[in-house]
């Protein structure tokens, strides 16, 4: 009897110990199949990441060495370069496992970029108070140097007499806006059959236009007379003026995409693509001029609104290398294609001289409207008007450092 409990207890034993030792092996297979993918239980992937990025240039206000003199003249040259805007920033993504080695991943990022600032010099305050209605209100620009141009012309008794005389742009702009300033036709006059000056500008500059040309000169108002004469391209402010343009803006972009990976040399390679939805983005421009504490304004703030665009695209390609089972750092390079519009939003430049306002002018982009409300109009310093809308390119290139932590 003693014998065959002592058999049983051996035999119970030996298999409780099997037992043991099978279920040890079990919990050890998955141990290994875990550490295998990487602890990864809940097919889940949290990833942060730091980003510099370059955007494309565009060509519209970037100049090298820009002298405000030369906007006046026929034969000097300006000289453009090309650049873009860089930007740092960052994102974060969240991946889910949808099968084996393949992820969707939804994620956002927010970068905040600045271009390269754009320097002027002026030699007189006329020139310097040129340079942001030249840089920031091209088309009022234009208007006024045109009226200025032909008010010039009879000024100097038409344009038989100018070819004679050979008078450049800078001449004979010098002479119209000598007009515009006194509004005085008698003494710019020398045709005796040209209308009334006064009157000619009057009827072709709009009223948002009147009032740039007003600070441009420095007058008290649109027809009032100014604290300087300009004749034959010259000003009694002399002295060294100039003006700096500074852009910056920040966009937030939203991310929805596949990103297949392989694991090799200790982590896993990545490359994925999918949808990118960039939020309203807001560009501010600022123009500042310095050593012109006579002109009118000092400073001009151009701001302008872009919608939301749903339909951008992006390409991504990267490692990332385990340091533990469920972290990982690496890095990565992505392209960013948006082009968002601003069909009924806004553009507002505000003039101010030493933090007071002095005009501020609001365009609304739109794709229909009436030639009529395309010119400025308003009253006191605010004025209104319309003009066609327009796309902003904001594709980009980022590089990345990721870390990320797997569920």
């Amino acid at each position: 009897m003693r014998k065959f409990t002592t058999q049983t207890l051996s035999l119970l034993t030996a298999l409780s110990f099997a037992g043991a030792l099978s279920a040890q092996t079990v919990e050890d297979a998955i141990a290994t199949a875990d550490n295998a993918t990487g602890g990864n239980k809940l097919g889940l992937t949290v990833e942060g990441y730091f980003m510099y990025g370059l955007l494309g240039g565009n060509g519209a206000q970037n100049y090298s060495g820009l002298k405000a003199e030369d906007l006046f003249s026929e034969t000097a040259t300006l000289n453009y370069k090309f650049y873009g805007a860089s930007a740092i920033g960052g994102g974060a993504n969240i991946g889910y496992q949808i099968a084996e080695n393949l992820d969707v991943i939804a994620g956002i990022k927010i970068g905040a970029y600045s271009a390269p600032d754009v320097t002027a010099t002026a030699s007189a305050g006329a020139y310097a108070a040129a340079l942001p209605i030249f840089l920031l209100n091209k088309s009022e620009y234009n208007e006024i140097k045109n009226v200025a141009t032909a008010i010039g012309q009879v000024a100097v008794g038409g344009n038989a007499a100018i070819q004679a005389a050979s008078l450049g742009t800078a001449e004979i702009l010098g002479q119209g806006m000598n007009c515009l300033a006194t509004a005085q036709s008698a003494s710019c006059n020398n045709d005796a059959d040209a209308a009334d000056m006064a009157t000619f500008w009057r009827n072709n500059m709009s009223a948002g236009t009147l009032a740039l040309q007003s600070m441009w000169l420095g007058a008290t108002d649109a027809l009032g007379t100014s604290n300087f004469t300009l004749t034959g391209g010259a000003t009694t402010r002399t002295g060294t003026y100039s003006g700096t343009l500074e852009t910056s803006f920040t966009t937030m972009v939203v991310n929805l995409g596949l990103r297949p990976k392989v694991k090799a040399w200790g982590g896993e390679v990545y490359a994925g693509a999918g949808l990118n939805i960039a939020l309203p983005t807001e560009i501010t421009q600022t123009v500042t001029l310095t050593g012109a504490e006579a002109l009118s304004y000092n400073k001009a703030v151009y701001t302008r609104k872009f919608g939301a665009s749903i339909a951008g695209l992006y390409g991504e390609l990267g490692y990332n290398y385990d340091v533990m089972p469920n972290l990982y750092v690496g890095g990565g390079v992505k392209l960013n294609f948006n082009v968002p519009n601003n069909v009924g939003e806004t553009a507002t430049i505000v003039y101010s001289k030493d933090g007071t306002t002095v005009t501020s002018l609001t365009t609304t982009k739109s794709e229909s409207h009436t030639t009529a409300s395309e010119s400025l109009t308003g009253s006191g310093t605010d004025y209104t008007n319309k003009a066609e809308a327009d796309a902003f390119g904001m594709t980009d290139i980022q590089v990345q450092l990721n870390v990320g932590y797997r569920l």
